[in-house]
């Protein structure tokens, strides 16, 4: 969510476009930052080939450039052999996979490595003089809301011990439990290296999709909350730009999306922490969870968990809702089933049943 709306801030700007070939760009920062014969390669023409040249801004913040991931079982054995190893950016793109996943913009499929790029991409613009010297912080333009970025702190070298607030995170490569304390806290820059209390990222969860707008306009968030299926890979998800939606129902007997709520925001995994951040159109709050514990058991518990604390909340707010909100979601997809018009506004026909940011019966989950 960070880096894409760093991103959108410039669009907004003018700085750049979404349609904007993303190489160029890099290849900028490339030629001006290497300076040690580590890498062979001077521009990501020499790493991906010609097909690079086509993918844009729009294809890497929506997961559909077809680069893929360059996170594996074996960089994960790397870096649980090497804690004291920070994993640059540029390591990033010497070890990622070079072939792609499909033709940019033709397939969506979940990579990591876009939003590293991306954080190059921020770099360049911003006139940093190196991909440290990006200021990440610069999205709150120092605008300080509620308590969105009091605490957040983006780790770039040494252990997750070394930065203030950082717990203890667990993962279990064989045999047992690995405490990631001692481990480099990088976490792949610009797609995982925030530091933060869970209340600082709800308040910025909040104030980004929910009535403040405070970082990018109603147009812009618009954009971010246009929705593609990645079916491609291993995490089929609904992705906009840095955004998912957290709640569906997909028909695997009939290939289609079948059911929406209009719970929105990003979940994620980074070695010893998963989270949960989501906004809810609907009823105007967001909801955070995190777990120290990355692995498939703890992951499921805390869906559950997640879940739980999600119907609980839908619950309490319906009870002191009154009437028919206006819902973002409609716009977006243009189903006005179960809606009915209120003064020109799309609004759920509460009166007739119907719920939720896709007007069903009944919330499900």
């Amino acid at each position: 969510m960070i880096t894409g709306t760093a991103v959108m801030q410039l669009v907004e700007k003018g700085v750049t476009s979404l349609d904007e070939r993303m190489s160029p760009i890099v290849n900028r920062f490339i030629a001006r930052t290497i300076t040690t014969t580590k890498y062979t390669w001077r521009s990501l023409d020499d790493l991906f080939g010609p097909e690079i040249n086509n993918v844009t801004l729009r294809h890497l913040l929506t997961m559909q450039s077809g680069i893929p991931d360059y996170d594996d079982g074996g960089l994960r054995g790397y870096q649980n052999d090497n804690p004291g190893v920070d994993i640059v950016p540029l390591d990033v793109l010497d070890i990622c996979p070079k072939n792609f996943s499909c033709a940019p913009g033709s397939c969506g499929s979940y990579s990591s490595t876009n939003y590293v790029i991306l954080g190059l991409v921020l770099a360049e613009l911003s006139n940093a003089t190196d991909w440290e010297a990006y200021d990440q912080r610069s999205i709150f333009n120092g605008n300080v809301v509620g308590k969105d970025n009091g605490d957040m702190i983006f780790a770039k070298h040494g252990p997750c011990s070394e930065y203030p607030r950082a717990a203890h995170g667990y993962q279990q490569p064989p045999p047992g439990l690995y405490d990631v304390y001692n481990m480099s806290c990088l976490g792949g820059w610009t797609c995982g290296n925030m530091v933060s209390p869970v209340q600082n990222v709800a308040d910025f969860v909040y104030n980004l999709y929910g009535p403040p707008k405070a970082y990018v306009n109603q147009t812009t968030l618009d954009e971010m909350l246009n929705f593609n299926y990645l079916s491609v890979g291993d995490f089929p998800a609904w992705y906009g730009i840095g955004t998912m939606l957290l709640k569906y129902h997909w028909d695997n007997s009939t290939g289609s999306d079948i059911y929406h709520t209009d719970f929105v925001g990003h979940g994620g995994a980074t070695y010893g922490f998963y989270a949960m951040s989501g906004y809810h159109y609907g009823h105007d709050f967001s909801l955070v969870l995190g777990t120290n514990m990355e692995y498939p058991v703890f992951q499921q518990n805390l869906f559950d968990i997640h879940d739980a604390i999600y119907a609980a909340t839908i619950s309490v707010m319906q009870l002191y809702s009154s009437g028919c909100k206006e819902d973002q979601d409609c716009r977006l997809h243009g189903d006005n089933t179960g809606y009915c018009k209120t003064n020109g506004a799309c609004r759920c026909n509460e009166a007739a049943g119907f719920q939720g940011q896709f007007c069903t019966k009944s919330l499900k989950f």
